[in-house]
Protein backbone atom coordinates (compact mmCIF):
# COMPACT_ATOMS: atom_id res chain seq x y z
CA UNK A 1 0.00 0.00 0.00
CA UNK A 2 2.53 2.49 -1.10
CA UNK A 3 2.32 6.21 -0.69
CA UNK A 4 1.73 7.05 3.29
CA UNK A 5 5.25 5.37 3.94
CA UNK A 6 8.10 3.60 2.55
CA UNK A 7 7.18 -0.03 2.97
CA UNK A 8 3.80 0.63 4.43
CA UNK A 9 1.46 -2.71 3.79
CA UNK A 10 -2.12 -4.01 4.83
CA UNK A 11 -3.23 -7.44 6.60
CA UNK A 12 -5.70 -9.20 5.71
CA UNK A 13 -7.34 -11.71 8.06
CA UNK A 14 -9.97 -14.58 6.36
CA UNK A 15 -12.36 -14.79 8.60
CA UNK A 16 -15.89 -17.03 8.76
CA UNK A 17 -17.92 -14.84 7.00
CA UNK A 18 -15.51 -12.65 4.27
CA UNK A 19 -12.57 -10.62 4.77
CA UNK A 20 -11.08 -8.04 7.17
CA UNK A 21 -8.30 -5.93 5.20
CA UNK A 22 -6.28 -3.48 8.15
CA UNK A 23 -4.94 -0.95 5.63
CA UNK A 24 -2.76 0.26 7.98
CA UNK A 25 -2.26 3.89 7.61
CA UNK A 26 -3.27 4.10 3.80
CA UNK A 27 -6.26 6.22 5.26
CA UNK A 28 -7.24 8.17 7.75
CA UNK A 29 -10.96 8.29 7.57
CA UNK A 30 -13.56 5.90 6.42
CA UNK A 31 -15.17 8.49 4.08
CA UNK A 32 -11.40 8.10 2.10
CA UNK A 33 -12.58 4.53 0.74
CA UNK A 34 -16.13 5.64 0.43
CA UNK A 35 -17.73 6.40 -3.23
CA UNK A 36 -17.97 9.68 -3.52
CA UNK A 37 -15.09 9.92 -1.27
CA UNK A 38 -14.43 12.85 1.70
CA UNK A 39 -12.71 13.01 4.27
CA UNK A 40 -12.38 16.44 7.23
CA UNK A 41 -10.11 18.95 6.21
CA UNK A 42 -7.93 18.93 9.14
CA UNK A 43 -6.84 14.59 8.34
CA UNK A 44 -6.37 15.58 4.58
CA UNK A 45 -3.60 18.19 5.74
CA UNK A 46 -2.17 15.75 7.94
CA UNK A 47 -2.11 13.14 5.10
CA UNK A 48 -0.43 15.35 2.91
CA UNK A 49 2.52 16.68 5.81
CA UNK A 50 3.09 13.11 6.40
CA UNK A 51 2.89 11.30 3.02
CA UNK A 52 6.15 9.92 0.85
CA UNK A 53 4.55 10.13 -2.39
CA UNK A 54 0.81 11.47 -2.65
CA UNK A 55 0.22 10.37 -6.35
CA UNK A 56 0.65 6.99 -5.02
CA UNK A 57 -1.37 7.52 -1.95
CA UNK A 58 -4.52 9.11 -3.84
CA UNK A 59 -4.18 5.98 -6.64
CA UNK A 60 -3.84 3.40 -3.15
CA UNK A 61 -6.89 5.08 -1.91
CA UNK A 62 -8.64 4.69 -4.72
CA UNK A 63 -7.65 1.11 -5.43
CA UNK A 64 -9.44 0.71 -1.93
CA UNK A 65 -12.52 2.68 -2.88
CA UNK A 66 -12.64 0.23 -5.73
CA UNK A 67 -12.34 -2.83 -3.40
CA UNK A 68 -15.10 -1.13 -1.27
CA UNK A 69 -17.81 -1.19 -4.45
CA UNK A 70 -16.82 -4.23 -5.94
CA UNK A 71 -16.40 -6.54 -3.20
CA UNK A 72 -18.11 -4.13 -0.18
CA UNK A 73 -19.69 -7.45 1.01
CA UNK A 74 -17.02 -9.67 1.20
CA UNK A 75 -14.39 -7.93 2.54
CA UNK A 76 -14.26 -4.98 5.60
CA UNK A 77 -11.97 -1.97 5.47
CA UNK A 78 -10.61 -0.62 8.35
CA UNK A 79 -7.26 1.26 9.61
CA UNK A 80 -5.38 2.75 12.47
CA UNK A 81 -7.01 6.43 12.51
CA UNK A 82 -10.40 6.17 11.81
CA UNK A 83 -12.00 6.80 15.10
CA UNK A 84 -15.40 5.16 14.00
CA UNK A 85 -13.69 1.92 13.48
CA UNK A 86 -11.51 2.59 16.77
CA UNK A 87 -14.77 3.09 18.61
CA UNK A 88 -17.72 0.32 16.79
CA UNK A 89 -14.40 -2.34 17.61
CA UNK A 90 -13.97 -0.70 21.18
CA UNK A 91 -17.06 -1.24 21.85
CA UNK A 92 -18.00 -4.23 20.44
CA UNK A 93 -14.99 -5.77 22.33
CA UNK A 94 -15.59 -4.21 26.01
CA UNK A 95 -19.57 -4.53 25.33
CA UNK A 96 -19.83 -0.54 25.89
CA UNK A 97 -22.12 1.27 24.65
CA UNK A 98 -19.74 4.33 23.84
CA UNK A 99 -18.00 6.90 26.28
CA UNK A 100 -18.91 7.31 29.10
CA UNK A 101 -18.73 10.28 32.53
Amino acid sequence: MPGHTLGHTGVAVKQADGWLLHCGDAYFHHGEVQTPSHCPAGLRAFQVLNQVDGAARRQNQERLRELARRHGEDVELICSHDASTFTRYNDATTGSAGPTG
